[in-house]
């Protein structure tokens, strides 16, 4: 679907988009970054930025989704230890 779109198509890009090419679950996805020369609005990106760090946290330190929000609250001193998002962006 991503592939039909034309190159010079005016279009929003969700978050969702970012999120699946960094965490190389859409392979469309990627493709569809790589070609996109489309704007990108400053709040999607702070988005794509913190879901890259929740699901790094999860991954790292073996936190239940539904709990990383909370545990980064609590523990805001694991943040630098995060580095996904800063080597994808």
């Amino acid at each position: 679907m991503l592939k039909d779109i034309p190159i010079n198509s005016r279009i929003f890009i969700d978050s969702n988009i970012f999120i699946y090419h960094f965490l190389n679950v859409s392979e469309s996805c990627t493709n569809f970054t790589k070609r996109d020369r489309g704007l990108h609005i400053q709040i999607v990106l702070a988005e794509t930025l913190h879901r890259l760090m929740i699901a790094e946290l999860i991954e790292k330190y073996d936190i239940k989704p539904n709990k990383a929000v909370q545990y980064l609250k609590e523990k805001p001193e694991v943040v630098p230890t995060l580095e996904k998002c800063e080597t994808c962006c």
